[in-house]
Protein backbone atom coordinates (compact mmCIF):
# COMPACT_ATOMS: atom_id res chain seq x y z
CA UNK A 1 0.00 0.00 0.00
CA UNK A 2 1.60 3.34 -0.95
CA UNK A 3 1.62 5.86 1.34
CA UNK A 4 0.74 9.16 1.69
CA UNK A 5 0.44 11.13 4.18
CA UNK A 6 -1.31 14.40 2.95
CA UNK A 7 -3.61 11.73 0.95
CA UNK A 8 -4.25 10.38 3.94
CA UNK A 9 -5.57 13.43 5.92
CA UNK A 10 -7.92 14.42 2.58
CA UNK A 11 -9.15 10.80 3.02
CA UNK A 12 -10.07 11.26 6.88
CA UNK A 13 -12.07 14.71 6.16
CA UNK A 14 -13.84 13.14 3.71
CA UNK A 15 -14.72 9.85 5.12
CA UNK A 16 -15.67 11.90 8.56
CA UNK A 17 -18.19 13.66 6.06
CA UNK A 18 -19.44 10.60 4.31
CA UNK A 19 -19.84 9.22 7.70
CA UNK A 20 -21.73 11.71 8.85
CA UNK A 21 -23.93 11.70 5.89
CA UNK A 22 -24.59 8.01 6.68
CA UNK A 23 -25.33 8.53 9.83
CA UNK A 24 -28.31 11.98 9.51
CA UNK A 25 -31.41 9.38 9.28
CA UNK A 26 -30.84 7.49 12.39
CA UNK A 27 -30.08 10.05 14.41
CA UNK A 28 -32.10 9.94 17.55
CA UNK A 29 -33.44 6.32 16.56
CA UNK A 30 -33.33 3.25 18.64
CA UNK A 31 -32.80 -0.38 16.07
CA UNK A 32 -36.78 -0.42 15.90
CA UNK A 33 -37.77 2.98 14.93
CA UNK A 34 -34.79 2.75 11.89
CA UNK A 35 -36.22 -0.68 10.59
CA UNK A 36 -39.64 1.03 10.66
CA UNK A 37 -38.36 4.44 8.99
CA UNK A 38 -35.92 3.20 6.81
CA UNK A 39 -35.40 -0.31 7.09
CA UNK A 40 -31.85 -1.37 7.12
CA UNK A 41 -29.44 1.92 6.32
CA UNK A 42 -27.27 0.36 3.86
CA UNK A 43 -26.23 3.78 1.69
CA UNK A 44 -26.85 7.82 2.33
CA UNK A 45 -30.60 7.97 2.70
CA UNK A 46 -32.55 11.45 3.35
CA UNK A 47 -32.94 12.24 6.73
CA UNK A 48 -37.07 13.09 7.26
CA UNK A 49 -38.85 15.85 8.81
CA UNK A 50 -39.47 15.36 13.20
CA UNK A 51 -40.07 17.21 15.87
CA UNK A 52 -36.11 17.20 16.43
CA UNK A 53 -34.75 17.73 13.08
CA UNK A 54 -35.34 19.10 9.89
CA UNK A 55 -35.46 17.41 6.34
CA UNK A 56 -32.22 16.88 4.56
CA UNK A 57 -31.78 15.36 1.41
CA UNK A 58 -29.53 12.09 0.94
CA UNK A 59 -25.54 12.64 1.24
CA UNK A 60 -26.21 15.75 3.16
CA UNK A 61 -23.33 17.31 5.71
CA UNK A 62 -24.61 18.41 9.32
CA UNK A 63 -23.42 19.90 12.19
CA UNK A 64 -20.31 17.52 12.68
CA UNK A 65 -18.69 18.15 9.50
CA UNK A 66 -19.51 22.16 9.71
CA UNK A 67 -17.47 22.15 13.16
CA UNK A 68 -14.64 20.31 11.12
CA UNK A 69 -14.58 23.08 8.18
CA UNK A 70 -14.77 26.01 11.54
CA UNK A 71 -11.99 23.88 12.65
CA UNK A 72 -9.58 24.13 9.49
CA UNK A 73 -10.32 27.47 9.14
CA UNK A 74 -9.82 28.71 12.62
CA UNK A 75 -6.32 26.85 12.18
CA UNK A 76 -2.69 28.77 12.07
CA UNK A 77 -1.75 25.96 12.10
CA UNK A 78 -4.16 24.73 14.99
CA UNK A 79 -7.25 26.35 15.85
CA UNK A 80 -7.92 28.06 18.82
CA UNK A 81 -11.41 28.41 20.21
CA UNK A 82 -12.00 32.49 19.38
CA UNK A 83 -11.71 31.69 15.51
CA UNK A 84 -13.41 28.68 15.72
CA UNK A 85 -16.48 30.04 17.64
CA UNK A 86 -16.62 32.52 15.06
CA UNK A 87 -16.91 30.25 12.11
CA UNK A 88 -19.02 28.58 13.76
CA UNK A 89 -21.76 30.73 14.34
CA UNK A 90 -21.38 32.15 10.88
CA UNK A 91 -22.29 28.48 9.58
CA UNK A 92 -24.94 28.41 12.60
CA UNK A 93 -26.81 31.27 11.26
CA UNK A 94 -26.34 30.38 7.63
CA UNK A 95 -27.35 26.82 7.76
CA UNK A 96 -29.65 26.34 10.89
CA UNK A 97 -31.70 23.55 9.42
CA UNK A 98 -28.07 21.67 10.23
CA UNK A 99 -28.75 21.62 13.87
CA UNK A 100 -31.29 20.13 15.94
CA UNK A 101 -34.44 22.32 15.52
CA UNK A 102 -33.98 23.42 19.50
CA UNK A 103 -30.08 24.33 19.37
CA UNK A 104 -29.47 27.81 21.06
CA UNK A 105 -25.94 29.31 20.19
CA UNK A 106 -23.90 29.85 23.34
CA UNK A 107 -21.36 32.18 23.23
CA UNK A 108 -18.86 31.26 22.86
CA UNK A 109 -19.76 28.00 21.53
CA UNK A 110 -17.36 25.79 23.35
CA UNK A 111 -16.28 22.66 21.64
CA UNK A 112 -18.05 20.94 24.79
CA UNK A 113 -21.40 22.56 24.84
CA UNK A 114 -23.97 22.09 22.76
CA UNK A 115 -21.91 21.91 19.37
CA UNK A 116 -19.50 19.02 20.56
CA UNK A 117 -16.93 18.26 18.40
CA UNK A 118 -13.28 16.36 18.76
CA UNK A 119 -12.67 18.13 15.48
CA UNK A 120 -10.05 19.61 16.97
CA UNK A 121 -8.03 16.69 16.88
CA UNK A 122 -7.63 16.68 12.91
CA UNK A 123 -5.32 19.72 12.61
CA UNK A 124 -3.29 18.58 16.02
CA UNK A 125 -2.61 14.93 14.16
CA UNK A 126 -1.67 15.80 10.79
CA UNK A 127 1.07 18.45 12.46
CA UNK A 128 2.39 15.81 14.62
CA UNK A 129 3.18 13.93 11.80
CA UNK A 130 3.72 15.93 9.11
CA UNK A 131 6.63 16.77 12.50
CA UNK A 132 5.80 20.42 13.32
CA UNK A 133 4.24 19.30 16.89
CA UNK A 134 5.49 17.45 19.13
CA UNK A 135 3.51 15.66 22.50
CA UNK A 136 4.67 18.59 24.65
CA UNK A 137 3.48 21.22 22.25
CA UNK A 138 0.32 19.06 21.76
CA UNK A 139 -0.11 18.76 25.34
CA UNK A 140 0.36 22.34 25.98
CA UNK A 141 -1.98 22.99 22.90
CA UNK A 142 -4.65 21.38 24.43
CA UNK A 143 -4.54 22.48 27.67
CA UNK A 144 -4.65 26.05 26.11
CA UNK A 145 -8.05 25.72 24.90
CA UNK A 146 -10.15 26.94 28.58
CA UNK A 147 -12.75 26.70 29.84
CA UNK A 148 -13.26 23.12 28.29
CA UNK A 149 -14.59 20.20 30.44
CA UNK A 150 -11.38 17.48 31.35
CA UNK A 151 -13.89 15.00 29.18
CA UNK A 152 -13.21 16.66 25.98
CA UNK A 153 -9.73 16.90 26.36
CA UNK A 154 -9.60 13.17 27.27
CA UNK A 155 -11.95 12.23 24.09
CA UNK A 156 -10.08 15.05 21.73
CA UNK A 157 -6.35 13.42 22.91
CA UNK A 158 -6.98 10.17 21.92
CA UNK A 159 -8.87 10.99 19.02
CA UNK A 160 -5.68 13.03 17.90
CA UNK A 161 -3.59 10.26 19.24
CA UNK A 162 -5.43 7.75 17.17
CA UNK A 163 -5.42 9.88 14.02
CA UNK A 164 -1.83 10.39 14.05
CA UNK A 165 -1.14 7.03 14.07
CA UNK A 166 -3.49 4.97 11.72
CA UNK A 167 -2.05 7.77 8.97
CA UNK A 168 1.23 6.35 9.37
CA UNK A 169 -0.17 2.95 9.38
CA UNK A 170 1.07 0.92 5.67
CA UNK A 171 -1.01 -2.34 6.31
CA UNK A 172 -3.28 -4.23 4.35
CA UNK A 173 -5.59 -5.19 7.49
CA UNK A 174 -5.80 -4.02 10.96
CA UNK A 175 -3.65 -5.49 13.54
CA UNK A 176 -6.93 -5.15 16.24
CA UNK A 177 -4.92 -6.51 19.41
CA UNK A 178 -1.96 -3.21 18.28
CA UNK A 179 -4.90 -1.39 17.97
CA UNK A 180 -6.79 -2.25 21.50
CA UNK A 181 -3.23 -1.57 22.95
CA UNK A 182 -3.17 1.65 21.69
CA UNK A 183 -6.13 3.07 22.33
CA UNK A 184 -6.08 2.07 26.29
CA UNK A 185 -2.18 3.76 25.80
CA UNK A 186 -3.69 6.82 24.95
CA UNK A 187 -6.33 6.83 27.69
CA UNK A 188 -3.77 6.43 29.93
CA UNK A 189 -1.69 8.88 28.38
CA UNK A 190 -4.96 11.31 28.60
CA UNK A 191 -5.43 10.91 32.29
CA UNK A 192 -1.63 11.50 33.27
CA UNK A 193 -1.87 15.06 31.18
CA UNK A 194 -5.13 16.32 32.00
CA UNK A 195 -6.31 14.81 35.18
CA UNK A 196 -9.35 15.05 36.87
CA UNK A 197 -11.42 13.07 35.31
CA UNK A 198 -12.08 9.87 34.56
CA UNK A 199 -15.01 8.63 33.12
CA UNK A 200 -13.62 8.31 29.48
CA UNK A 201 -11.17 5.58 30.81
CA UNK A 202 -14.21 3.81 32.87
CA UNK A 203 -16.18 3.41 29.77
CA UNK A 204 -13.20 1.62 27.66
CA UNK A 205 -12.49 -1.11 30.55
CA UNK A 206 -16.30 -1.68 30.71
CA UNK A 207 -16.33 -2.00 26.74
CA UNK A 208 -13.49 -3.75 26.45
CA UNK A 209 -14.42 -7.70 27.36
CA UNK A 210 -17.88 -6.67 25.19
CA UNK A 211 -15.81 -6.25 22.05
CA UNK A 212 -15.93 -9.75 20.46
CA UNK A 213 -19.43 -10.05 22.03
CA UNK A 214 -22.87 -8.95 20.80
CA UNK A 215 -23.40 -5.19 19.03
CA UNK A 216 -26.27 -4.62 20.33
CA UNK A 217 -24.76 -5.13 24.12
CA UNK A 218 -22.21 -2.95 23.19
CA UNK A 219 -24.59 -0.54 22.38
CA UNK A 220 -26.22 -0.38 25.66
CA UNK A 221 -22.68 -0.69 28.08
CA UNK A 222 -22.76 2.47 25.72
CA UNK A 223 -25.79 3.81 27.51
CA UNK A 224 -27.69 3.18 23.78
CA UNK A 225 -24.78 5.70 22.10
CA UNK A 226 -26.41 8.56 23.89
CA UNK A 227 -24.63 11.75 23.42
CA UNK A 228 -22.14 11.43 26.06
CA UNK A 229 -18.32 11.95 24.43
CA UNK A 230 -17.10 8.67 26.40
CA UNK A 231 -20.34 6.60 24.74
CA UNK A 232 -19.97 8.17 22.01
CA UNK A 233 -15.90 7.45 20.83
CA UNK A 234 -16.26 4.21 23.13
CA UNK A 235 -18.67 2.70 20.42
CA UNK A 236 -16.51 4.54 17.64
CA UNK A 237 -13.37 2.04 18.58
CA UNK A 238 -15.73 -0.94 18.85
CA UNK A 239 -16.69 -0.76 15.37
CA UNK A 240 -12.95 -0.04 14.45
CA UNK A 241 -11.79 -2.93 16.46
CA UNK A 242 -14.44 -5.16 15.40
CA UNK A 243 -14.31 -4.21 10.90
CA UNK A 244 -10.50 -3.15 11.74
CA UNK A 245 -11.25 -0.16 9.27
CA UNK A 246 -13.67 -1.92 6.66
CA UNK A 247 -15.31 1.43 5.62
CA UNK A 248 -18.81 0.63 4.44
CA UNK A 249 -19.23 -2.15 6.70
CA UNK A 250 -18.49 -0.48 9.64
CA UNK A 251 -20.69 3.03 8.91
CA UNK A 252 -23.41 0.02 8.14
CA UNK A 253 -23.87 -1.71 11.09
CA UNK A 254 -22.74 1.28 13.49
CA UNK A 255 -26.08 3.66 12.24
CA UNK A 256 -28.34 0.72 12.40
CA UNK A 257 -27.93 0.87 15.97
CA UNK A 258 -28.79 4.59 16.35
CA UNK A 259 -28.25 7.06 18.91
CA UNK A 260 -26.24 9.64 18.51
CA UNK A 261 -25.28 8.20 14.98
CA UNK A 262 -23.99 10.87 13.06
CA UNK A 263 -21.40 11.54 15.32
CA UNK A 264 -20.55 8.27 15.40
CA UNK A 265 -20.80 8.01 11.62
CA UNK A 266 -18.08 11.19 11.21
CA UNK A 267 -15.48 9.64 13.84
CA UNK A 268 -15.55 6.14 12.54
CA UNK A 269 -15.45 7.51 8.57
CA UNK A 270 -12.43 9.45 9.79
CA UNK A 271 -10.72 6.87 11.34
CA UNK A 272 -11.61 4.35 8.67
CA UNK A 273 -10.27 6.62 5.77
CA UNK A 274 -6.91 7.63 7.77
CA UNK A 275 -5.99 3.74 8.05
CA UNK A 276 -7.27 2.77 4.26
CA UNK A 277 -7.32 6.38 2.64
CA UNK A 278 -10.03 7.35 0.17
CA UNK A 279 -10.01 4.32 -2.16
CA UNK A 280 -12.18 2.63 1.24
CA UNK A 281 -15.10 5.08 0.60
CA UNK A 282 -17.52 3.98 -1.39
CA UNK A 283 -17.69 5.68 -4.83
CA UNK A 284 -21.23 6.09 -4.95
CA UNK A 285 -21.19 7.19 -1.57
CA UNK A 286 -18.86 10.07 -2.39
CA UNK A 287 -20.63 10.91 -5.60
CA UNK A 288 -23.74 12.13 -3.48
CA UNK A 289 -22.05 14.05 -0.54
CA UNK A 290 -23.81 17.40 -0.66
CA UNK A 291 -20.72 20.47 -0.52
CA UNK A 292 -18.03 18.06 -1.19
CA UNK A 293 -16.24 20.67 -3.54
CA UNK A 294 -16.15 23.40 -0.55
CA UNK A 295 -14.98 20.71 2.07
CA UNK A 296 -12.23 20.28 -0.48
CA UNK A 297 -11.92 23.75 -0.63
CA UNK A 298 -11.45 24.40 2.87
CA UNK A 299 -9.23 21.09 3.30
CA UNK A 300 -6.56 22.89 0.76
CA UNK A 301 -6.72 26.30 1.94
CA UNK A 302 -5.00 24.23 5.35
CA UNK A 303 -2.73 21.99 3.55
CA UNK A 304 -1.39 25.10 1.65
CA UNK A 305 -0.64 27.89 4.44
Amino acid sequence: MHLNIADRFVASCLGAAVGESMGLPAEGLDPDQIRSAHGHIDSPVARTDTQEYSALPAGSIARQTEALIAVLRASRPLPDLQHFASHLKDSFARNPEKWPRHSTFPWPPFPDEGHYTFAFALPGAWQMLNGTLDEEGATEWIRSLEPVSVVWKHGTWIYMRLLHWLYSQNEESLNKKLFLKKVMSFTEEAEDKFPGDHKMKRRMQLVEPLLDGDLNEIARACGGIDQSAQNVLAFVGAIFYRFGGRFDEALIAAVNQGGSSSGVGFYLGSLSAAFGGETVIPDNWLRVLHEKDRLHQVIRQYLDQ
